[in-house]
């Protein structure tokens, strides 16, 4: 774009470009000064000190904001330089100027990404330490419970720190989706029905002065979970509803699809061609800066009052839709409302799987070899395996656990091991041991682990995995899922020949 003024900052001449890039025709804007273009809100596109440097004849190169016709902002990479006639005499001045603002928005969105996966990473590392301690205190309170009459206040106090303790259980489960290392089982699901629920229970709790508009069309299939899209509406339409609370305002929700054209998809590289299903929720309410929305999805970031919220929706809000493989935008103007943008990819498929039905916590009698670095986790375990019925070997020691199983591989009818474990870890130990025997049964726990999922557990011959905190009635169910699953070997022939020679390490080693 090339714009050229007198030397008063008034302007004579705009090309073509100029016209097409800022919506201005030719005519509207010769005669009109320079700084009207201006869009850093006090109406000045040159500061003194940059006027003071092109009348002393030295051209000016620089990075300028001004708005377009539509009051859209456009960032600009600028040289502006003086014209001199026959005398030297500076007569006007010429810009050369380039659009840069998808530019812009690119590197602001790599930053926000890699941000976001820094914040996520230290998430992750917290997260593991508080669910080693998580899990002392939930299984401890449990085994406790079970040992006291319900109705006394003992009882009474100890079911108060169990509920405490799952609160903090799900805090965790929200850092973790934040920073996208908690599995959730994702199957074909419609979004359509799901987002309408959400709206029922959000009428119920909107003031009558917000009214909801909704335009539900596109009845496509992506591959989440359920709970998963119902809580990523919640929290949007929650913080929507927040923001016109006093004035009352319009909540619109559209659900629709799109095919990501290429200049989303150069913002968004994780973004393909490929059919999305679209979720727009809009409100009228005050609106953000941009300083604002470049922080909104960072974790106890918040716009509300001290005591209104805990800084974690959005946050959980860009993991969700992170883990789903999709994008999130924010777009926001002072006093004029904002609007998210989710985009999900749609499957070609109307599988359905039936949801698991609920059933008591199953007892078995087969001997456990528990491994885990943390002795008072692997105490824990132990009780509540000892409880279930099930004969306990414990080590806190993945060499020791090694050494254990290679003196007699054939007694253990299953192993179940921690994840991150000092020498050897979680995942190496049962490369090693299945080496030994091929086959073993083995179920992994992981408070946090940025190498090792479900899937890949499966892939390796890990026939069981489990987020800590575990639960007894969880773990009770998974180990039985991994035993008595058809592939498992038969007990060994040569029990009772290794069971003469075993010696009896552990408090909970029973013979």
């Amino acid at each position: 774009m090339v714009i050229v003024t007198d030397t008063a900052g008034i302007i004579q001449y705009v090309n073509p470009a100029f016209e097409r890039v800022f919506g201005y025709d030719r005519a509207e804007m010769l005669g009109r000064h320079a700084d009207s273009l201006g869009g850093d809100g006090k109406g000045e596109t040159l500061s003194k000190e940059m006027w003071k440097t092109l009348t002393d004849g030295r051209a000016l190169s620089g990075h300028f904001v001004n708005r377009r016709k539509d009051g859209n902002i456009i960032e600009m990479d600028a040289t502006i330089s003086p014209i001199r006639d026959q005398s030297g005499e500076i007569v006007s001045y010429v810009s050369v100027q380039r659009d840069v603002t998808h530019e812009i928005d690119m590197e602001r969105r790599l930053h926000q990404s890699q941000k976001m996966e820094a914040i996520g990473t230290l998430a992750g590392g917290i997260a593991h330490d508080f669910n080693n301690i998580l899990s002392a205190v939930i299984g401890y309170t449990e085994l406790c419970l079970e040992d006291t009459d319900a109705g006394t206040l003992v009882h009474g106090n100890l079911t108060e720190v169990y509920r405490a303790a799952e609160r903090a259980r799900d805090l965790v489960k929200q850092i973790l989706t934040f920073s996208r290392q908690r599995e959730h089982e994702k199957k074909p699901v419609m979004v359509k029905p799901i987002v309408k629920e959400a709206l029922k229970l959000l009428r119920a709790t909107l003031p009558t002065t917000i009214e909801i508009h909704t335009e539900l069309q596109s009845g496509g299939l992506v591959l989440a979970d359920a709970t998963q899209i119902h809580q990523l509406l919640m929290n949007l339409c929650t913080n929507a509803g927040h923001a016109m609370r006093k004035s009352g305002g319009l909540l619109e929700v559209i659900l629709d699809e799109t095919v990501p054209n290429n200049r989303t998809r150069s913002l968004c590289s994780d973004l393909s061609a490929w059919p999305y299903i679209r979720l727009r929720v809009r409100d009228t309410g005050h609106g953000m800066t941009r300083e604002m929305t470049d922080r909104i999805f960072e974790p106890y970031f918040t716009t509300k009052d001290v005591g209104e919220g805990t800084g974690m929706g959005l946050a959980v809000v860009h993991g969700i839709v992170q883990g789903l493989k999709g994008d999130i935008s924010v777009k926001s103007k002072l006093n004029r409302g904002t609007r998210f943008e989710v985009l999900i990819p749609m499957i070609r498929t109307d599988a359905v799987h039936p949801l698991p039905s609920e059933t008591q916590s199953p007892t078995g009698r087969e001997r456990v070899l528990l491994v885990d670095d943390e002795k008072p986790i692997a105490d824990l375990c132990g009780q509540m395996l000892c409880r279930l019925g099930y004969e306990v070997t414990t080590r806190t020691g993945s060499i020791e656990a090694m050494s254990l199983f290679e003196k007699m591989p054939d007694f253990f009818d299953l192993v179940i091991t921690d994840m991150t474990m000092p020498n050897l870890t979680g995942e190496e130990l049962a490369k090693r041991l299945t080496k030994i025997r091929p086959g073993i049964p083995i179920l992994l726990c992981t408070g946090y682990s940025d190498t090792m999922d479900e899937s890949k557990a499966r892939s390796l011959g890990i026939r069981g995995f489990l987020m800590k905190p575990v639960l007894k009635k969880e773990l009770a169910e998974e180990i039985r899922k991994v035993l008595d699953n058809p592939g498992d070997l038969a007990r060994s022939k040569g029990f009772v020949e290794n069971a003469l020679n075993f010696g009896h390490n552990s408090g909970y080693d029973k013979g």
